[in-house]
């Protein structure tokens, strides 16, 4: 499992980060849960108001992947399990 950060910025400046940290989780399955979980949250909270969402996962550090999403349901589909 790897180190997952995502960062959401609003068009009103707001910004908000979240970690998933590997540790803590059982299992990719439950931190995807997490994330999903999260960012349904986030959809209520921000609402139309996204400039842009960041996130950046890595196991080593320097061995980064970063992706950058215009709406929280990509980020949604991207960490939901295909059943």
């Amino acid at each position: 499992m790897k180190q997952i950060t995502i960062t959401i910025c609003a068009s009103d400046n707001r910004t908000q980060a979240n970690g998933y940290d590997p540790k803590f989780y059982d299992d990719q399955e439950k931190q995807y849960a997490d994330i999903v979980n999260d960012m349904n949250t986030a959809k209520k909270v921000f609402g139309d108001n996204l400039a842009v969402i960041t996130v950046t996962e890595w196991e080593k550090v320097g061995e980064i992947e970063s992706t950058t999403y215009r709406s929280i349901d990509e980020v949604i589909k991207r960490y939901t399990a295909e059943e």
